[in-house]
């Protein structure tokens, strides 16, 4: 039982703020895996540590993630930094924009080298995670990731359909190495790191918002374990460790008296309402007809706006799970 009493209306709250805080750590790792689930590389797909090229600017297929882009060819690649650190190599890009940019597991953009932020010579940059020591060999410039896993969202410049051989070309040249193999011959990893139990066909969105209670507190207190919350986090995983939400705890509605197992229970489809109803009237300013918001990327304790964002970016078809669908669930729930 639990050491906490609290009335239904109490766990309700709770249990939709611990939704929204690991609604984007469980999107992400699920879009990972459906990124990954290839031992060979496609434009979209690649094993970790991989890289993915867009060879043709995307079209309406493209539905794994948000990809508009008109005037960029995409390079993605998903890292695993809890073996050692990754090192990324771009060559020199003349007078052509890139950008390289670096999301942390719960979706915190902790880097972005490129033309505006590192310049556009030849670079290495050695991505680490944050349980490496070591000491990194000359030439390499040291990036420091909060979490392990790391998604990385390459742009570079391509001037209409004409320029597509000239930026082949520089995808060929982003090479990413893992650190014990750097000065050796450079080459992808003899064994690709990528998981055969995937759900391909279903948007990772879908997959998450078809989750019931216990199937994403447990996945999201296994994922916590591998990828830590921060500092910032301590005083809402106090709250939430009182329903059995943590790194590493086991979540399980019996714990529980029942009116906050109840509580619980409902809070899925109604953080997912509010998530969606969040989405709908925008996250930015509206100016002449354009939602412009400018506060993204890092989003410290604002666990609302980084789900929002995280459901955003992450949803390639642009579809949210209807706020009337969540709406007659939490109907049917409290029925």
């Amino acid at each position: 039982m639990s050491s906490h009493r609290m009335s239904k209306e109490e766990a309700l709250a709770l249990g939709v703020e611990a939704y929204l805080f690991g609604y984007p750590l469980v999107l992400m790792d699920i879009t990972r895996g459906v990124m990954t689930a290839t031992p060979h590389v496609t434009e979209r797909n690649a094993p970790v540590n991989q890289f993915a090229h867009s060879s043709t600017f995307p079209d309406p297929t493209t539905t794994d993630v948000v990809n508009p882009n008109a005037d960029t060819l995409c390079s993605t690649a998903w890292l695993d930094l809890s073996s050692e650190p990754i090192v990324l190599s771009v060559p020199a890009m003349g007078n052509r924009y890139y950008l390289m940019q670096m999301l942390d597991a719960w979706t915190n953009m902790f880097a972005s080298p490129g033309t505006c932020t590192t310049g556009n010579g030849k670079e290495h940059f050695a991505i680490v995670g944050p349980g490496w020591k070591g000491k990194l060999p000359d030439g390499l410039k040291q990036i420091d990731s909060p979490t392990n896993m790391v998604w990385i969202i390459g742009s570079t410049q391509t001037n209409g359909k004409d320029d597509y051989a000239a930026v082949h070309a520089i995808q060929k040249q982003y090479v990413l190495t893992e650190l014990s193999a750097w000065g050796k011959q450079q080459k992808s990893p003899a064994n690709p790191k990528f998981e055969m139990d995937v759900d391909i066909k279903t948007a990772p969105v879908d997959q998450v918002s078809s989750m019931d209670t216990v199937a994403f507190f447990s996945r999201l207190n296994s994922l916590m374990k591998r990828q830590p919350p921060t500092a910032a986090d301590t005083a809402a995983l106090q709250r939430f460790a009182i329903v059995g939400i943590g790194p590493g705890l086991p979540f399980d509605l019996h714990n529980h008296d029942r009116a906050v197992a109840e509580g619980l229970e409902q809070s899925v489809s109604a953080a997912q309402a509010t998530l969606t109803g969040t989405v709908q009237r925008g996250i930015g300013k509206d100016t002449n007809g354009w939602n412009i918001a400018t506060n993204l990327g890092l989003y410290g304790t604002d666990y609302l706006l980084r789900a929002t964002v995280a459901l955003v970016i992450l949803n390639g078809t642009w579809k949210m799970p209807p706020v009337k669908r969540a709406v007659e669930r939490m109907e049917r729930e409290a029925a």
